[in-house]
């Protein structure tokens, strides 16, 4: 877990790491956001249930080369797959799932650089 790329100041967290912080949590899913690098998982708890890590990216830019979409995390108790989902899983009785937020990106950057000036 982590960034991979040569540019990253932080090393790599061992799988059985995160296991572990979980295990002492008591927690079965890690959610997290706006790190830009979109990242969903299932991974071998240290009580032997699944652990799920997701991470949805930016819910308000394109995570993906070639879309126009941001991404959100769903969890629910409702273990059907969305007809939706990109990827995702089923950790501790729960579905996880990484689900595509729409939006017009011409308008967005319309806005966006009324109020952010090129420079800044």
């Amino acid at each position: 877990l982590g960034c991979n790329r040569a540019e990253s100041f932080l090393p790599i967290t061992p799988r059985g790491k995160v296991a572990e912080w979980a295990s002492e949590a008591e927690v079965h899913g890690l959610l997290c956001t706006h790190t830009c690098l979109p990242f969903g998982q299932l991974l071998p708890g240290a009580d032997g249930e699944q652990l799920a890590v997701f991470n949805n990216g930016s819910a308000g830019m394109p995570n993906f080369a070639g879309t126009q979409f941001g991404l959100i995390t769903r969890v629910s108790d409702d273990l059907a797959r969305p007809p939706d989902s990109l990827y995702g899983g089923i950790a501790a009785g729960l579905r996880f799932d990484a689900l595509p937020i729409w939006y017009n990106q011409a308008a967005w950057l319309q806005r966006f650089n009324s109020v952010w000036p090129a420079g800044r």
